[in-house]
């Protein structure tokens, strides 16, 4: 089911996103649950994120649940409230989503539950971040794929 709340994708077929790992980067038919990827290459240092840079070309337009602003979250919250997600605030603070690691992977893992049907994914766009949004959702553009990477995504 789509919601007013959501925009399509702001990617493109033929833009590029990239992943930075520690291990042998993966081929899109081996991805199967929840990958982070940024707009930016090299983002992020080696220690966090690993040594590895992939390159992947979009191939089909993927559609992304757009968390970028803050009245949108506020819609999600309602959502995952009217769907029985306990603690819907908490969890989709961009405090803890940031924080990386377990809380980012706890939300998107709540995200995919609530909205696998009608997105792939989800994506943050840092620019342009409205001045009322800036201090809460600052940070660069980030893509996180749950399903269908093998039709979205070629590995360069």
């Amino acid at each position: 089911m789509k919601y007013e709340i959501m925009n399509n994708s702001k990617l493109s077929i033929g833009d590029y996103i990239y992943k930075r790992t520690f291990n042998k980067p993966s081929v899109p038919s081996n991805m199967i649950d929840l990958e982070w990827f940024s707009t930016i290459s090299g983002y992020g240092s080696e220690a966090s994120y690993g040594p590895i840079i992939t390159t992947y070309r979009i191939k089909k337009v993927p559609q992304l649940l757009d968390m970028g602003k803050m009245h949108v979250r506020q819609n999600i919250i309602k959502t995952l409230k009217r769907s029985g997600i306990k603690n819907s605030d908490i969890i989709m603070d961009p405090d803890e989503q940031w924080s990386g690691g377990d809380a980012n992977k706890r939300l998107h893992n709540v995200l995919k539950q609530v909205y696998n049907r009608a997105y792939d994914g989800t994506i943050i766009i840092s620019d342009p971040v409205n001045e009322t949004d800036h201090k809460d959702l600052e940070g660069v553009t980030e893509v996180v794929l749950w399903k269908n990477h093998s039709k979205i995504l070629q590995k360069m």
